[in-house]
């Protein structure tokens, strides 16, 4: 296994030269509140923020949507997963509900 080595002061300088010149280093992280219309998607509104830029908001957003797409397919993966084990254990289940009405006490056979 190798071990990371500390970058030399002339590899240092190196990417010091790569920045723009007009870069200013941020002396603290930037922030942001989004409030939401209680468990809904609806922004309510943005409170409070430290040093935002409108790229930050638009960095935000993006990254925000990929962690959602990501969230949503492991809630997949574990559905399937769970599918798998109750098919397993003999549970079977449908997602079909029937056409028409049924009459009291009734039942379908079939699909």
């Amino acid at each position: 296994m190798t071990e990371k080595q500390e970058p030399t002061q002339e590899q240092q300088e190196e990417a010091r030269q790569i920045l723009h010149p007009l870069y200013v280093a941020a002396e603290a992280d930037s922030w942001l509140k989004i409030n939401f219309v209680g468990n809904t998607p609806v922004i309510a509104g943005y409170d409070g923020s430290f040093d935002i830029t409108p790229y930050h908001m638009l960095g935000a957003a993006e990254d925000m949507k990929r962690k959602a797409f990501q969230m949503i397919q492991f809630a997949e993966i574990k559905e399937a997963e769970e599918r798998k084990r109750q098919e397993a254990m003999g549970i079977q289940k449908t997602g079909r509900m029937p056409d028409g009405p049924l009459t009291p006490g009734g039942f379908k056979h079939g699909g």
